[in-house]
């Protein structure tokens, strides 16, 4: 199998191309060589900068994968969070099969710009054989969205089969960490929790749904 090549966008070099110094942050999870399995969302991070001079600290993510390109968003990014949700689709079709991921970060203040002290990253996902794999998507939730897409609110409506802790948040296409939808113990029975996209613009965003081993994911499109 051949190995992803790190490329750097053009959109990217400006920030790239500012000083270096020699403050130290490092990735931390998932490990270097390691293998893991898939799961949403997939959390990478790092340990915060806290040597640069300017107020916000920036960090620049970038991602290079042997999987389908298109299937992994967002592949760039910037943030001030130290960490990034990564959106990892599974196509319905066998695959079954290990692929390779290779990432790095950088941190940046807009004067000086330092790459995480370990450098690159690598590591490999079992990709399922499809997205209906219960025991790795174990769901006996059915959460649905209507209107979708929608303006300016749409409403999820899940069921209980016993009373429960729910956690339902909001992200963008980005795996950026929108809103908290709910995060509470709800009865047993029929529920419907709000989206309101009044002050959010247009775009494609995801409703994570999560409650003891269940999860569940729920593309919303947004049309202003």
């Amino acid at each position: 199998m051949s190995h992803a090549r790190c490329i750097i966008p053009i959109t990217l070099l400006a920030l790239l191309a500012l000083p270096f110094t020699t403050i130290a942050f490092e990735r931390v999870t998932p490990p270097d060589s390691s293998l893991t399995n898939w799961q949403w969302p997939f959390v990478l991070n790092w340990t915060p900068e806290s040597g640069l001079e300017g107020e916000t600290v920036y960090y620049i993510f970038h991602l290079e994968t042997s999987y389908f390109e298109a299937a992994v968003s967002p592949r760039d990014a910037v943030v001030t969070d130290t960490f990034m949700n990564v959106q990892i689709d599974i196509p319905v079709l066998s695959l079954d099969d290990i692929y390779e991921f290779r990432w790095r970060v950088w941190a940046s203040d807009g004067q000086d710009t330092v790459e995480a002290l370990n450098g690159e990253g690598f590591f490999r996902m079992v990709i399922p054989e499809n997205a209906d794999e219960t025991h790795l998507v174990p769901t006996s939730v059915d959460l649905l969205a209507y209107p979708n897409p929608f303006n300016p609110a749409t409403s999820l409506s899940f069921s209980l089969n016993k009373p429960q802790r729910v956690v339902i948040a909001l992200y963008d296409v980005r795996g950026r960490h929108i809103s908290s939808l709910a995060n509470e113990v709800m009865n047993a029975g029929p529920h419907t929790v709000t989206v309101d996209g009044s002050a959010l613009p247009s775009g494609v965003y995801f409703a994570s749904f999560q409650s003891g081993t269940q999860s569940k994911l729920v593309k919303l499109i947004l049309l202003k």
